[in-house]
C-alpha cells in the first residue's frame, strides 16, 4: 500500500480492515453486537474471522484453499474455543456463495469441530462487504481531521459567520428596541 501511494501520489487518510468492517455493518445492520464467524473466500485463499459479541477474537488465513471445508475445520480446530458459534456467514464481494454453501452444508461438523448445535451457514448479501467497508471508511475519515485545501478553515468560518451573524441579529434587534 505504502508503494502504491507513492507511486500514484496519494496521501493516505485511513486504513479499514474488512472483518472489521462486515462485523460492525451487522451490528447497525442487526441492532446488537454478533457472535458469528465470517468466512470471506475468494480466489482460493480463505479468510476466518472468529467474532464474539461484535469483538474479533482471531482471525486465520489460508492461501491456495483446495478443500475449504476440511480447510474450515483446521481452521476452526486452530481458535481453540470450547464451543464455536453455529453462525457462519460467507462473503466475497459479487462471487457467487451458493455452491460452496451447499458443499459445507454437506460435511460433518458435529464430528469435525466444536459447534454445539449443526452451524447455519448464510451468505451476505451480494455486495455488501463492500457497502460495509464503504460505511467504515466513511467513519473513518469523519472520525480524523481532513484538511482538504483549507476546508478545515473554511468550516471554521462559516461557524464565525454564523456566530458574527447571529450577534448582528442581536444588535439589530437591540438598536430597533433602542429607537422605539
Amino acid at each position: 500500500l505504502k508503494r502504491l501511494c507513492q507511486e500514484l501520489s496519494l496521501t493516505p487518510v485511513g486504513f479499514v480492515v474488512v472483518n472489521e468492517a462486515v462485523a460492525n455493518f451487522l451490528k447497525k445492520e442487526e441492532g446488537t453486537p454478533p457472535t458469528v464467524i465470517l468466512v470471506n473466500y475468494s480466489d482460493h485463499n480463505l479468510n476466518c474471522a472468529l467474532v464474539k459479541i461484535g469483538r474479533i477474537e482471531m482471525v486465520k488465513h489460508q492461501d491456495e484453499v483446495t478443500n475449504i471445508s476440511e480447510t474450515l475445520a483446521l481452521m476452526f480446530k486452530e481458535f481453540g474455543v470450547e464451543i464455536l458459534p453455529s453462525r457462519i456467514l460467507l462473503y466475497a464481494g459479487a462471487a457467487n456463495l451458493e455452491p460452496i454453501r451447499q458443499e459445507l452444508i454437506s460435511y460433518p461438523w458435529l464430528s469435525k469441530a466444536n459447534f454445539l448445535h449443526f452451524p447455519k451457514f448464510e451468505i451476505l448479501s451480494e455486495n455488501e462487504d463492500l457497502k460495509a467497508i464503504a460505511y467504515a471508511g466513511s467513519s473513518e475519515l469523519l472520525s480524523k481531521e481532513v484538511r482538504f485545501d483549507g476546508a478545515q478553515d473554511e468550516r471554521k468560518t462559516r461557524t464565525d459567520d454564523t456566530e458574527q451573524l447571529t450577534d448582528n441579529s442581536k444588535q439589530t434587534t437591540e438598536n430597533i428596541g433602542q429607537e422605539n
